[in-house]
């Protein structure tokens, strides 16, 4: 049986290397790969795996990808240097063949979804044991869809309307106290997990001009000028909280 090539994509040197070492845990002997920003791991056989290529930026991946043939790309999702949904857009225009596993935040179902829409094959919690993230890597090579049982059941939840979460934002003291509205509230969160408008709509089901009402009316009523004051705002008055840096994966 021929390995699963791989191709690990993180601008966070701790998440690289939690990947790296995962994919090593496998079965590699060969020494773990340098993760600093300039440059790119040797090829070597791991167990089903044969992780191919080691890199720290998206723009790096999608330079080598149109000389990829057929890998799974692990990509890490949870920053802005790598972009989210649009990073997968950008690799999939570089090479319509690569099979894309999103390392994404768990309790966000709307970037998720976005990211799934844009082309990802599968999607994995952040805080996913090494065990998890082989078994969806391999799933990923030939399933046509992939989700940890942790995103499973989160966007289950939310398609039959057992979130809890955004209705308790909706409804907290500040929002009531602000007049701001649950749909207000909702898209200020996605917002602040760095969705743009079109991404927030695609989570709420609604269009990008109901996201732009949405989040002018929030706008004037915390009396922010723009999206960056409106976040500002939003964290000072208790609408939103910032988010925690992502936890190792070991």
């Amino acid at each position: 049986m021929k390995p699963v090539h791989v191709m690990l994509v993180s601008a966070q040197p701790l998440i690289l290397r939690a990947l790296t070492d995962c994919f090593d845990g496998a079965g590699a002997t060969a020494p773990h790969s340098d993760t600093r920003s300039d440059s790119r791991s040797e090829a070597r056989s791991v167990g089903q795996f044969k992780v191919t290529t080691v890199l720290s930026s998206v723009d790096e991946a999608v330079a080598v990808a149109p000389d990829l043939k057929s890998h799974v790309v692990v990509l890490d999702t949870e920053n802005g240097v790598n972009r989210g949904s649009s990073a997968v857009v950008d690799l999939l225009s570089a090479n319509p063949r690569l099979r894309i596993l999103a390392l994404t935040f768990a309790a966000e179902p709307g970037a998720v979804v976005a990211i799934l829409r844009a082309g990802a094959i599968g999607a994995v919690s952040n805080v996913a044991k090494p065990a998890d993230i082989l078994t969806a890597a391999a799933a990923t090579a030939t399933e046509p869809l992939v989700l940890s049982p942790d995103l499973q059941f989160m966007l289950a939840a939310r398609a039959v309307g057992r979130t809890g979460h955004r209705e308790a934002e909706a409804l907290s003291p500040a929002a009531q106290r602000l007049g701001v509205t649950k749909h207000e509230a909702e898209a200020i969160s996605y917002l602040a997990q760095g969705l743009n408008n079109h991404e927030i709509a695609e989570a709420m089901f609604v269009s990008a001009s109901s996201v732009k009402a949405y989040l002018k009316g929030a706008k004037r009523k915390v009396g922010a000028r723009d999206k960056v004051q409106l976040l500002v705002r939003s964290y000072e008055l208790g609408l939103t909280a910032p988010r925690r840096a992502p936890e190792r994966l070991d």
